[in-house]
């Protein structure tokens, strides 16, 4: 230990360890309580692999066992004073973990001893190589996505990165976990290290010929990994692997082979790239990529235009996986001008530019938007900019720009918050009926706005509803029927406002540009088309499977369906289109291939989305039969606090209490906040039911007794997420037992609000 450390006092860090792994701790909520702290020190350090130690010796799942992610955690977020300590000593603790998982996959969880991995590739140490190469072996869980966030660590400054990726090409691993190390092989590659590519091998070939000749849409992906690596193979078949890769049907893939190939010095691969130069979809990457080249002889000089340009940049942005995904169908300059962007003032070419994403399902209107190209390429997706005057759409980013800079502070006024009201007075423009101040937005004195602080109302006009801006002798007027739905409660603010600091006017006519907002689907057209891709699915079981999964198109149009089936008197009411629908749904789970039932069970697709909407409508309509066998297919799939929660409240609405209480009680032990959640009160119910009504007020009481405590500590919005979960549990408790509730929660010592126990 350093010798200062024998005069400090213990870091938050050790105190929340310490708690956690003493008696009747719990780990994993005293590790979220210090989730803004690094190991620093050697004292931290050997605390953390003393609790892993002890986390280890358990013989029985506890509390503190389920804090070995938290503590796997830490050892990314650790300082240069804490790592040796962590590599000598933590790292060989967690290869064991990993190495017992290995052996008996009974104890510890497998997305824990996965993540594990990830720490034992960042640290580059031969023990930790070990046990990857040991897990990888196996293999385990191959398919894992974790396993690609694993192997991103490797890199040409890991020690083991080359002995790492040499033992996994031979043999080569199967699943997801081969194309991991697909990508950990082009990145070493990329960043210098001098290996040979873990697929320069006749079965390395193999497999990236069958990935480039793959051709479903989903694992385009593995594609151009596989075009990318062609540029390290020193195998006879890479010339081959070229051609397949520049003939593939995906542009990307494509130019990834030519990038490939250029980087090998084949004129064949510049002219290719030259080529996508001049493709708006795809300019910005090839150009890129023939600078990184060297070669910006080959841009053509056409491509230099301000404009295209322009439009390549904001093709690329759409493209980008966090956003379409995907190229646009149609790119349009609505705009552009030169503007003095705050803060710095500095004169700038903007650019307005619409995209547009036709729909191929005949269920949704056409994808249509417009982004900014200049400052900063973005896209506000859900402004409608495209049904708004320019100057609004550069009001808008403006604003939202500065606000994340933070040079504009916005804030929401909370109902019956009467602080902000003295800005009503500003107003000096027709009478505003029943005003009520909704937002304010403080202003740093650095943007020189002629305010510090303006406001945002919520009012009607002369009987018409709208927006009234709070801003001195500025203040305006914006009606709702001018302007396209609001949704995210600030528009109007930040159209003023950047508006006065982009010395544009605020009186603009807006009307006219609504004309500009999609044609909309006829409910006709919606039913005929939604019945039309499920007899589609009934032909094709990859199709049925495509349509039951949590992407498919019929899971965006469910609501639209039901509401069209009701709207065209295909069904009496909203309760039986809901049946009507979801069961047209059911009757494709038969046609599903087995490997693919998992994927259109997972809670988060379409049957499992929908399916509490569906037990309401079913419930009512006396389908407990159907409910009931849907409990039972769900539940080997949906084993997790949300799964057992929402099945468990589905039996409860049939009556069946024998499962809605196994359901609420796998709930119960599964999850570390099982006080807050909803069902516990469903669960008191089936108790309470079936005569058991003293462990059914035990159970509440332990609920609000917790969240009593935990509300103590709460800041911010936490604070009334406490008071919710409180009050729901405590109306639970005064409904089910109303006769002497009152006097027994007083006698707990239970507040009426978690407000009186802070």
């Amino acid at each position: 230990m350093a010798f200062r450390e024998w005069f400090t006092q213990p870091s938050r860090l050790q105190l929340a360890i310490k708690s956690g792994v003493g008696l009747n701790g719990d780990l994993e909520k005293a590790l979220c309580g210090v989730d803004d702290e690094r190991p620093t020190t050697l004292a931290d350090a050997t605390a953390m692999c003393r609790a892993i130690e002890f986390v280890m010796r358990q013989t029985h799942r506890r509390p503190a066992e389920r804090g070995l992610h938290g503590l796997a955690a830490l050892f990314q977020r650790a300082t240069d004073e804490a790592i040796p300590k962590l590599k000598s000593s933590g790292i060989p603790l967690l290869a064991a973990i990993v190495d017992e998982h290995l052996v008996d996959n009974s104890r510890w969880d497998q997305g824990d001893v996965i993540f594990i991995l990830k720490i034992l590739v960042m640290y580059g140490t031969r023990v930790g190589a070990d046990a990857v190469i040991r897990a990888a072996r196996l293999p385990l869980a191959p398919d894992a996505y974790m396993w690609n966030v694993a192997l991103h660590q490797v890199s040409k400054a890991n020690p083991q990165t080359g002995y790492l990726l040499k033992a996994l090409s031979s043999p080569l691993p199967p699943g997801f976990l081969s194309v991991s190390l697909l990508d950990a092989g082009n990145r070493a590659l990329l960043d210098g290290a001098l290996i040979d590519h873990p697929f320069d091998s006749d079965e390395g070939v193999c497999s990236l010929e069958a990935w480039l000749t793959d051709q479903d849409e989903d694992r385009v992906s593995y594609a151009n990994s596989a075009a990318v690596a062609v540029a390290f193979l020193k195998h006879p078949a890479r010339d081959r692997l070229f051609a397949i890769a520049l003939d593939h049907p995906s542009v990307d893939v494509q130019i990834e082979a030519a990038w490939a190939a250029a980087r090998l010095g084949r004129e064949a691969g510049v002219r290719c790239l030259s080529q996508y130069c001049l493709d708006v979809n795809h300019s910005d990457k090839a150009q890129r990529y023939l600078r990184e080249l060297g070669r910006e002889d080959a841009i053509p000089a056409a491509a230099d235009d301000q404009d295209f340009n322009a439009l390549s940049q904001f093709a690329s942005w759409l493209a980008h996986p966090n956003e379409l995904g995907r190229p646009a169908d149609e790119l349009e300059i609505v705009d552009s001008r030169d503007l003095d962007w705050p803060p710095e003032r500095d004169r700038k070419s903007f650019w307005l530019i619409k995209y547009s994403v036709r729909d191929t399902t005949g269920l949704h209107e056409d994808d249509v938007g417009v982004g900014l190209v200049g400052n900063v390429t973005f896209c506000l997706f859900g402004y409608h900019l495209h049904m708004r005057p320019p100057e609004d759409a550069y009001a808008i980013h403006c604003c939202w720009e500065l606000e994340g800079c933070k040079l504009i502070t916005q804030k929401d006024v909370e109902e019956g918050d009467h602080e902000y009201d003295s800005l009503l007075r500003q107003w000096n423009g027709r009478p505003l009926e029943s005003p009520r101040i909704r937002r304010v937005a403080e202003i740093s004195p650095d943007l020189d706005y002629p305010a510090r602080m303006v406001g945002l109302a919520r009012a009607m006009m002369a009987g018409a509803e709208g927006w009234a801006v709070l801003d001195g002798p500025r203040s305006w007027w914006y009606a709702d029927d001018e302007m396209p739905e609001d949704k995210h409660g600030w528009v109007p603010l930040g159209i003023h406002i950047g508006s006065v600091l982009l010395g544009f006017p605020v009186d603009r006519e807006r009307r006219s540009y609504l004309q500009n907002g999609p044609r909309l689907r006829a409910p006709a057209e919606i039913v005929d088309r939604f019945e039309a891709l499920i007899g589609e699915g009934q032909e094709s079981p990859e199709q049925a499977a495509s349509l039951l999964g949590r992407f498919s198109s019929l899971a965006s149009a469910f609501d639209r369906y039901v509401d069209a089936l009701v709207t065209c008197s295909r069904c009496p009411d909203r309760r039986s289109a809901v049946v009507r629908a979801y069961e047209s749904l059911t009757k494709l789970l038969p046609i599903v291939p087995e490997a693919k039932i998992g994927e259109v069970l997972d809670n988060w697709a379409v049957l499992g989305s929908q399916f509490t909407d569906y037990v309401d409508a079913a419930a009512g309509v006396q389908r407990s039969n159907a409910i009931a066998e849907l409990i039972a297919r769900f539940r080997p799939h949906w084993k997790h606090a949300l799964g057992y929660g929402v099945l468990g409240s589905a039996a409860f609405r049939i009556a069946d209490m024998a499962t809605a209480e196994s359901l609420f009680l796998a709930l119960k032990s599964t999850n570390s906040n099982w006080q807050r959640s909803e069902y516990m009160g469903q669960l008191a119910e089936v108790w309470t039911r079936t005569s058991r009504v003293s462990e059914a007020k035990s159970l509440l009481i332990d609920c609000l007794k917790s969240l009593s405590t935990e509300s103590k500590t709460a800041k911010g919005s936490d604070k009334k997420l406490f008071e919710d979960w409180f009050q729901c549990h405590r109306s639970t408790y005064l409904r089910l037992f109303a006769n002497e509730a009152t006097q027994e929660l007083q006698h707990a010592g239970i507040p009426v609000s978690t407000r009186e126990s802070r």
